[in-house]
């Protein structure tokens, strides 16, 4: 699974929050997912690659299963 979310990082990080303004609640969880994924904000693509890689099974199903919930609301 760790593998999977290193190579989602590129189209995760692609998307920026302002894309979200309008919508406040997806706003948030992207915000969730990010915070989750990279919380170094310097260096947001290096820290996701290394967050993912050192994650639990079980953090990383989480994040997996939060992702797939944000991307299903938006349709």
């Amino acid at each position: 699974m760790q593998t999977r979310l290193i190579e989602a990082n590129d189209s995760i990080l692609a998307v920026t929050l302002d894309e979200f303004e309008s919508d406040i609640e997806l706003k948030i969880k992207f915000a969730r997912i990010l915070d989750l994924l990279a919380v170094d904000r310097d260096d947001i693509e290096t820290a996701a690659i290394e967050n993912a890689a050192h994650m639990s099974d079980v953090d990383a199903f989480k994040l997996a299963e939060l992702i797939c919930d944000f991307f299903y609301e938006l349709g």
